[in-house]
């Protein structure tokens, strides 16, 4: 993502007006600075365990945002890309980078209270914080092999899983649960039902988390990550490994064994799966017919892209575009 303007989050907030919205915990802010235009609103549902927030953001450019959060010690986190471009979280003390794309998702312990979010001009996401204690407590109560994890809390070791993909009935958790119409105790009984169902089905992807492989060098973690925004950048181009390695100057073997050792996919699965999330992105907002949107996305072939749009989503992007 390229053209970043660097902003505080104590920085937006400066200069962003907060406009009056009639639900509770839910926040709008108009930002209107020389630099810096646009609307962040925020819905906020909050426990003692834990705190659930339905974030959008429509800007006039690429931000990038510094946060200081203490409260990153204690939580364990699920974050999901809804919709829009997707977004990138930096931390920098512990030299992790985690890229979320549309109908992704990723879950984390990481006891930095500084981090960075790179954010598109339009982005749709939410985050769940649950309380370590509370998080750790549920999987004894159902028999569910837990030392590991409070051995890496107890010690601040932190852990980051791969970007997964997060199934429609998660997606669907997350919309139901800001979109209630339940007061009061019932309400409050809801929510936890909601939350159980979002930890089982984070749980149906286990524990499989992400360390920086100690055979790559700091300059190989760089040099990949570089290579995943220049994917994300040429959808619609046609690249070889042989093309890509020499354009980042590593050999193919060095490629495609660290690239999947960095990110849990090839490069190619990789560009597959970000082809199809931006056609899905691209036929929702219409304006484009089919084969237009294939060619958008790098495929000369429109019948060979229906068939892969249809294995990943269920469904043809003919009948999506309706």
């Amino acid at each position: 993502m390229h053209n970043l303007y660097a902003v505080s989050n104590a920085d937006v907030m400066s200069f962003a007006k907060r406009v009056d919205v009639a639900a509770e915990n839910e926040f709008e802010f108009v930002m209107a600075q020389k630099s810096v235009q646009g609307v962040y609103r925020e819905k906020i549902i909050k426990s003692d365990n834990y705190a659930i927030r339905d974030i959008r953001g429509d800007f006039n450019q690429n931000l990038k945002v510094d946060f200081e959060d203490a409260r990153m010690d204690n939580n364990f986190n699920i974050c999901m890309c809804m919709t829009g471009i997707g977004y990138e979280v930096r931390f920098d003390t512990n030299k992790i980078r985690s890229r979320l794309s549309p109908a992704r998702y990723h879950f984390n312990y990481i006891p930095d209270s500084r981090y960075q979010l790179i954010l598109p001009t339009k982005v749709h996401s939410v985050h769940m914080a649950l309380n370590n204690r509370y998080y750790a407590d549920l999987l004894h109560a159902y028999n569910i092999e837990a030392d590991d994890l409070l051995n890496r809390f107890s010690s601040r070791t932190h852990f980051n899983s791969a970007e997964l993909p997060a199934s429609v009935a998660m997606r669907n958790i997350f919309a139901e649960l800001f979109h209630m119409p339940l007061t009061g105790p019932i309400r409050n009984l809801y929510v936890e039902s909601k939350v159980l169902e979002i930890v089982a089905l984070q749980l149906s992807h286990g524990f499989k988390v992400t360390e920086t492989p100690t055979a790559l060098r700091k300059n190989d973690v760089s040099t990949f990550h570089d290579l995943k925004d220049y994917l994300d950048n040429t959808l619609n181009e046609n690249h070889s490994l042989k093309a890509l390695a020499t354009e980042f100057g590593v050999n193919e073997f060095k490629l495609k064994k660290g690239f999947r050792e960095l990110f849990g996919t090839t490069v190619f699965g990789y560009l597959i799966d970000k082809r199809l999330n931006h056609s899905k992105t691209l036929l929702q907002d219409g304006g484009f017919t089919v084969n237009e949107v294939a060619s958008k996305v790098g495929y000369k072939n429109a019948n060979h892209f229906s068939t892969a749009f249809k294995e990943k989503f269920g469904i043809s992007p003919k009948v999506l575009k309706g």
